[in-house]
């Protein structure tokens, strides 16, 4: 870490001074490093919020895309149920009214006529002779 020059100044001096000049020069020296690696782990963090930010714009585009196709797919099952009652289930349904009054029709018919049957009994008969 010290260069030819900074160790032959060391050499000149006190042993004690020396030592506290090379400390003093290795704490410079790794207060440097840590300042580097300081910047490069907050490139790194700035980077990684980049790619974060990205991601989750991806991530929202496509949970977006998906709530749009449940959308288009629940309008399309409606529309489909809709189409199916009115294609299927109605003429259906039409034609069940259509019978249920053709009965009530039939069972009025049948108890007039059974009217007419009874006053028909109720009648003293005639003799065939005249």
């Amino acid at each position: 870490m010290l260069t030819g020059c900074e160790k032959e100044n060391l050499g000149n001096m006190p042993e004690s001074e020396s030592q506290s000049r090379l400390i003093a020069m290795e704490n410079a020296q790794l207060k440097q490093d840590l300042e580097t690696q300081k910047q490069l782990c907050e490139q790194q963090l700035r980077r990684l919020h980049k790619l974060h930010e990205r991601r989750m714009g991806q991530q929202k585009e496509a949970l977006d895309k998906c709530k749009q196709q449940v959308n288009s797919l629940e309008e399309l099952s409606r529309d489909g149920v809709q189409k199916y009652m009115d294609g299927v289930l109605g003429p259906a349904m039409d034609e069940n009214i259509k019978l249920r009054q053709e009965i009530e029709d039939l069972k009025a018919q049948i108890q007039k006529l059974e009217a007419e049957l009874e006053k028909l009994k109720a009648k003293p008969h005639l003799p065939e002779g005249i």
